[in-house]
C-alpha cells in the first residue's frame, strides 16, 4: 500500500491491497484526539460508504471496506480531519483522498 503523510499534523493514510478484490484495509495513524471521518465515493462524488465519524482517539487504527456489495469500478476514500491552524487558534477541515480499484 501507499503511505500518504501529512507531516506537518502528523498524520499517516494507507489503503491496501488496491486494487480491492473484494476487500480493502484503510489504515490511518492520527498524533492526537480529533475529528475524524473516512468515506468512500463514487465517481460521481456520491458518498457511498461511511466508515468512520466522529472524534477519535489518537494512535493507530483499520478499518476493513468489504466492496462486495458494490460495483466493479474506481471509487475514492476520502479521509476528513480537523487539524489545528497554527497561529490562528482555529480549526481548519484537511482531507488525503486515496482512488481505489474494485475488480470483481
Amino acid at each position: 500500500p501507499r503511505l500518504r503523510l501529512d507531516p506537518l499534523h502528523g498524520i499517516q493514510f494507507s489503503i491496501g491491497p488496491n486494487p480491492a478484490n473484494p476487500i480493502t484495509w484503510i489504515s490511518y495513524n492520527l498524533p492526537y484526539p480529533q475529528r475524524a471521518e473516512i468515506a468512500v465515493y463514487n465517481l460521481l462524488g456520491q458518498k457511498v460508504a461511511t466508515l468512520a465519524s466522529g472524534l477519535q482517539m489518537p494512535g493507530q487504527k483499520t478499518l476493513i471496506w468489504d466492496a462486495a456489495n458494490y460495483s466493479s469500478g474506481q471509487y475514492f476514500v476520502r479521509m476528513e480531519t480537523e487539524v489545528p491552524d497554527a497561529g490562528l487558534g482555529t480549526i481548519r477541515l484537511q482531507s488525503i483522498v486515496e482512488r481505489v480499484v474494485v475488480v470483481k
